[in-house]
């Protein structure tokens, strides 16, 4: 069976863990939609479950019970992000996958609402598996009074701390800038801005 959101024929027990969210009572499938974007992230095998067992909990709902349609439709939600799959393409897998039952009614305004924050997950990912991505700012703007070089200075100081991520691995560098080069930062921000602005038109 070759579906929109596979590169690859898709696991066979897909289907079967997909169908048990047709057989779940409808105030137990409505909470799906709390459920599923709570275990969307990537994450170990043991770590997923035992996320699964605790928000399950928390709704007071089976874990055993759910943990398969929701492990499927994580898997499905994630691989069709990666493959840039559209709405439509998913709702078109659903009913290949499982004829006859409303699942994309179901799941698909799921896939739509979790998507952004997905194909966010794999821009950052694919930026990080070749250096450094910045992920914060902090700043406070100091001023030198004087030094073991002189006295009187009396010279404005922005302090700028980057923090940012290395292959998942969190670093800072704190860099100090006086006004010329705060401006000169001014005016490559804003030029990265005008470029962003021309290339989305």
């Amino acid at each position: 069976m070759r579906l929109r959101s596979f590169e690859r024929e898709p696991p066979s027990e897909l289907a079967v863990a997909l169908r048990v969210i047709a057989d779940l009572p409808t105030e137990v499938r409505a909470k799906l939609a709390e459920l599923i974007p709570e275990v969307l992230e990537l994450m170990p095998e043991d770590q997923l479950d035992n996320r699964i067992v605790r928000h399950c909990r928390k709704l007071e709902l089976d874990p055993a019970r759910l943990a398969p349609p929701l492990k499927s439709a994580r898997f499905l939600f994630r691989i069709a992000a990666s493959n840039a799959a559209s709405p439509e393409d998913v709702a078109a897998d659903l009913e290949a996958l499982v004829p006859g039952v409303p699942l994309a009614e179901w799941l698909v305004p799921l896939y739509e609402a979790v998507l952004p924050a997905l194909r966010q997950e794999i821009a950052m990912a694919s930026l990080a598996a070749h250096g450094k991505v910045l992920s914060g700012i902090e700043w406070r703007i100091d001023a030198i009074a004087a030094s073991n070089r002189g006295r009187g200075i009396q010279l404005p100081v922005a302090m700028l701390t980057f923090d940012y991520r290395d292959r998942n691995q969190p670093g800072s560098v704190t860099l100090q800038l006086l006004p010329s080069m705060v401006k000169e930062l001014r005016d490559v921000c804003e030029r990265l801005l005008a470029t962003d602005d021309d290339a989305s038109r």
